[in-house]
């Protein structure tokens, strides 16, 4: 795992790998979404607690996942709050 920004040195890489998932079905986004997510990406990089973790295949990136902390009780706009049952 890489702390920080360090990892996006190349967030166009990034947007790629995003665009390949998500131009698909059930999502259908166009190019256009994918460079608003590599922005997204570049400036969640510069948030403390940004964290990522990158997948490489012969040096070229291939599977990403990363997190940003958020201050207590905010939420993604997209994110679910509800409580699972016992």
């Amino acid at each position: 795992m890489v702390d920080r920004a360090a990892e996006i040195r190349h967030p166009g890489e990034f947007r790629d790998v995003y665009y390949q998932v998500y131009r698909e079905p059930p999502y259908c986004e166009g190019a256009a979404v994918a460079d608003e997510f590599a922005e997204r990406l570049v400036g969640h990089a510069a948030l403390p607690g940004f964290s990522v973790t990158t997948v490489l295949d012969d040096g070229v990136l291939t599977g990403f996942a990363y997190g940003v902390r958020l201050e207590e009780g905010r939420w993604h706009p997209r994110a679910s709050c509800r409580r699972l049952p016992r």
